[in-house]
């Protein structure tokens, strides 16, 4: 039985966002329980690791105690149910927990650790000076990676050539190592997806029976299911919001782990374009009386966007009726679900494609308006609906009254 030798970049922990419960990561300690899979880390990787979740933790933490000191929730500080929730966190010891679940994954892997010294340091230098990958022209200093990668080739030649499959998402990475002697996977759902159809014939198949027509209607079922599942943020604070239309949905088979002889689970990467609509109250136009706490003028505005979306899907399927031979025909393979969607999709310049204003009140004939004298007292500007700040002076000489 082939054995699959694995090693980790720190970025493949990083975009896990260190959940080593998740079904990647799960799958991946499955795998090396039944003795198909040995992972490999060494101690730049996992002082990296451990590195990066002490500062987005505590990046995190800092700004939501930020958000809860606002005077927006003050109100909120002495009511029971909400206390808890609106309650400051504390940075310098939440970072510790996940450093403490990442040593325990490692632990329960049984994780060997590859030595860095004893590395070929000429060649490091060597290839430094020749441009060499990993020390790429936009990344020249790429030292870190240059040790990492002695470092496996050293554990190579301890261990009679053995292929070793390198799990990154650094092209210059991938490039130094992706050689006969190895085999380089961007991210860990391609490394998994080798390995479960190595060992499982059937996985292979049920790949194959996935991407027929009526297969992937259904599939395109669950993913527009999920997108309206979930919540969305944009940086655009928003009165009303919905999603008015989904196309041009694609996804790839990602990895499938078959649970049993009648179950198996189905991850999948999805993208779509959303259409979405929503109205907001341009606040640079509006003009709010603080002392009666009303909109005098309320500028409101519609919009319409379409955003490319891209997230992760997790399908329960029934096999039951299915078989090797995928040509026999009471063949059946049921979608009974999804799980593990997103649960927010962030909308921003990164996702956004087009978008118009549908509908708004803004007054753009000024010719037309007039208040009381038609200009400021003060200063002798004329008044105008950009300008006039309905106290018989203009928006800058009315703080002065």
């Amino acid at each position: 039985m082939k054995k699959f030798i694995v090693f980790l970049d720190s970025n493949i922990y990083d975009a896990a966002n260190y959940s080593f419960g998740n079904p990647q990561f799960s799958k991946l300690s499955e795998l090396i329980y039944q003795d198909h899979v040995t992972l490999l880390i060494n101690s730049v990787v996992e002082g990296e690791v451990k590195k990066h979740i002490k500062e987005r933790i505590k990046k995190a933490a800092n700004e939501f105690n930020k958000l809860v000191s606002s005077r927006e929730f003050a109100s909120f500080r002495y009511e029971e149910e909400y206390a808890d929730k609106i309650a400051k966190l504390e940075p310098n010891e939440m970072y510790t927990i996940p450093q403490k679940r990442f040593d325990e994954y490692l632990e329960s892997c049984k994780a060997v650790s590859i030595p860095v010294n004893g590395i070929n340091i000429e060649q490091v230098i060597n290839d430094y000076v020749e441009g060499k990958y990993p020390f790429e022209a936009s990344k020249p200093a790429e030292f870190k990676d240059a040790i990492i990668i002695q470092s496996l080739l050293e554990y190579q030649k301890l261990n009679n050539e053995q292929k070793i499959y390198i799990v990154t998402n650094d092209k210059g990475f991938r490039a130094a190592l992706n050689n006969k002697e190895n085999h380089t996977c961007k991210d860990i759902n391609e490394f998994l997806e080798l390995v479960t159809e190595s060992i499982d014939d059937l996985v292979g198949k049920l790949n194959s029976y996935l991407i027929n027509e009526e297969m992937i209607s259904e599939i395109e079922a669950e993913i527009r299911s999920s997108i309206n599942d979930t919540t969305y943020s944009m940086d655009l604070p928003y009165d009303e919001f919905d999603v008015i239309d989904i196309e041009n949905i694609k996804f790839d088979v990602a990895f499938i782990d078959i649970i049993s002889s009648s179950e198996a689970k189905v991850i999948i990467d999805a993208e779509a374009d959303i259409k979405i609509w929503f109205s907001y109250t341009d606040e640079d136009k509006s003009y709010f009386d603080k002392e009666d706490w009303e909109y005098l003028w309320k500028v409101e505005v519609e919009k319409e966007e379409v955003h490319r979306i891209a997230f992760e899907l997790t399908l329960n399927i029934d096999i039951e009726k299915f078989s090797d031979d995928i040509a026999h025909e009471d063949l059946e393979v049921i979608v009974e679900g999804h799980e593990d969607g997103p649960s927010r999709i962030d909308l921003n310049e990164a996702t956004f494609v087009s978008g118009e204003v549908v509908s708004d009140n803004y007054r753009d004939d000024e010719d037309d308006y007039s208040s009381g004298s038609g200009v400021c007292p003060d200063c002798g500007e004329k008044l105008t609906f950009e300008t006039d700040a309905l106290t018989g002076f203009c928006t800058t000489c009315s703080p002065n009254h």
